[in-house]
């Protein structure tokens, strides 16, 4: 799970406040869980339970409301270079993939609910006993309990033995099974035309059949106010989260974070704004402590219906509690461009601190900077092409010694609507990793044909 701070302070992010310290340690098989006084991994049923909760709240608002149900089907033949992500002796094989999956949706005057689940049958022609079955699920819904008061609930589910999946940064490998799982139940009250104030609890958990993966979890409380205190001209935007950080064998903490933004508006479109954020990090038990400070100053600008542009700058410094500090810049860009019917272009740089937590290796706190480009364009009527490419470079520095990995990701494909009920994909996928420590190198090359079958129109009722 990794918080991105220089994209957008304690925003856009799926984890806790950025947690930039862990304690400097060799990878080690996982163990028994060792005694603690917070709640371990498994008793996050809390969050799952009030997920399932809000949806019993919402069956009588849902008896009268609208169903719509979409099935699909799809399957797909994939050549892979490097099934093993192999640093030197890369194998290759051919990979036949069924996807059957189902949506659906309820929509009622005071809620609504959405339920997908998107199983998936990977069969491999050389290595049969890689063959797995993948399993993805999500639920969410809401529930108006008052004008412009509403409760919300998320799960979000996957199941694979895929070790590239979701956005982790650090290195994955071997075909041992794994899951996560994060239930989120929030409430929301809107006080005006962009003034809002949103009371959420996150629980996420990670568990890996594989002993030398760590499993993990966080519980997460946060609280998060936007007042336009003079409409269309100031606001201020505060922050607040609460982390507890539970791990198998790495120290657990407890992390406060906070965030203060003021921004300035002028016209309908152009946004100044001045932001601070801060946060205290406790481990358990020996590992040092730190806090972090950062200001940032920024602008977004959409004076155009077509065209969004936003730039930040700002500085941070990390207090260690014993060890030398670091500081260094934090900002970003962010470019988005549409033109005709369907073209869109997007480009985004970054350069900051974030933290690779919660995900298959624990390696704290690394600056980075990286850069990623998105262009889709309508080719025909029914075709639409699609090119992108990235490139991020992290340095762990609190690893020993110091880790520096970069990651190269490009990806081309043609989507053509066929028939109103078929879609054909063709799809090339590269990745790259190159770090001061060779094991963790490879190269991987994807070449994917797809067919996805669905209904001319969805199932009502």
């Amino acid at each position: 799970m990794l918080s991105e701070h220089a994209r957008s302070p304690m925003g856009n992010r799926q984890g806790p406040i950025p947690v930039q310290r862990l304690s400097r340690k060799e990878m080690i098989p996982c163990q028994a869980k060792k005694g603690s006084n917070h709640p371990s991994i498994k008793d996050g049923g809390f969050a799952f339970i009030l997920c399932w909760l809000m949806l019993a709240l919402n069956l009588p608002c849902l008896v009268h409301a609208d169903l719509t149900i979409n099935p699909y089907v799809g399957g797909g033949v994939n050549y892979d270079d490097n099934i093993d992500l192999s640093p030197t002796e890369a194998d290759h094989d051919v990979v036949t993939s069924i996807r059957p999956g189902v949506d659906l949706n309820w929509t009622g005057r005071h809620g609504n609910l959405g339920i997908s689940y998107n199983p998936s049958y990977n069969a491999y022609v050389n290595r049969p006993e890689y063959t797995f079955t993948s399993h993805t699920a999500t639920l969410e819904g809401s529930l108006t309990i008052a004008r412009g008061t509403s409760l919300t609930a998320s799960n979000a589910y996957m199941h694979t033995e895929d070790p590239l999946t979701g956005d982790d940064t650090t290195v994955r490998r071997g075909r041992n099974p794994y899951f996560s799982n994060t239930a989120t139940v929030g409430i929301s009250s809107q006080f005006g035309a962009e003034s809002q104030i949103d009371l959420t609890y996150t629980y996420y958990v990670l568990e890996n059949d594989d002993i030398t993966i760590e499993d993990s979890s966080y519980h997460q409380p946060e609280l998060a106010m936007t007042y336009w205190f003079l409409p269309n001209r100031y606001a201020i935007e505060m922050e607040g989260q609460y982390t507890i950080g539970d791990f198998d064998t790495s120290e657990d903490f407890e992390d406060l974070g906070a965030r203060i933004r003021l921004i300035k508006r002028f016209g309908r479109r152009f946004d100044v704004y001045i932001d601070y954020s801060h946060t205290y990090l406790d481990y358990m038990n020996d590992a040092e402590d730190y806090q972090v400070y950062s200001p940032i100053i920024g602008f977004a600008w959409d004076e155009r219906a077509d065209t969004r542009f936003e730039f930040s700058f700002g500085y941070f410094y990390r207090d260690n509690e014993f060890s030398g500090d670091d500081d260094g810049i934090v900002g970003n860009i962010n470019v988005a461009y549409e033109w005709g019917p369907g073209g869109t272009i997007t480009f985004n740089g970054s350069v900051g601190y974030d933290q690779a937590f919660f995900g298959a290796e624990n390696l704290g706190f690394n600056p980075f900077y990286e850069i990623a480009t998105e262009v889709t364009y309508p080719i025909a009527q029914r075709l639409t092409g699609t090119l992108s490419g990235s490139y991020r470079r992290s340095l762990y520095i609190d690893e020993t010694p110091d880790r520096e990995d970069s990651v190269w990701g490009g990806e081309t494909g043609l989507a053509y609507q066929a028939l109103p009920w078929l879609r054909l994909n063709l799809n090339y996928t590269y990745s790259q990793i190159n770090s001061n420590v060779d094991l963790n190198d490879y190269t991987k090359n994807q070449v994917m044909l797809s067919v996805t079958l669905t209904p001319r129109q969805p199932i009502r009722f």
